[in-house]
């Protein structure tokens, strides 16, 4: 059995904040899997994790995986919230979800 983990980079402001308004493109680097990834999935939520809205997942050239936030979910003096679910080939799952992940300036 392996154990999957979850981690995002962004790219942020000097004050570690996104820009309200405007698309933020994440990158989620899911690893641990045996034999590579069945389905990864992503949402995000700009409510602290009461509405999750699911947005589309790319694989990315380094063997990550990227999605685009909307510039909806990207509310001045909120936070960008981010969601993700794996699976890898053997059935070994990931749910990692941080309501309040990035704050927006």
């Amino acid at each position: 059995m392996s154990v999957l983990n979850v981690s995002f980079d962004a790219p942020l402001n000097d004050l570690k904040q996104a820009r309200a308004g405007l698309p933020l493109l994440v990158k989620a680097d899911v690893t641990g899997a045996v034999d590579g990834l069945r389905k990864v999935r992503a949402w995000v939520t700009s409510d602290n994790g009461t509405t999750w809205k699911q947005v589309l997942v790319l694989p990315l050239h380094d063997g990550g995986h990227g999605f685009l936030a909307p510039h909806t979910a990207l509310v001045k003096g909120g936070f960008l919230g981010l969601r993700v679910t794996a699976e890898d080939r053997h059935g070994s799952t990931v749910d990692s979800a941080l309501p309040r992940a990035v704050p927006v300036g």
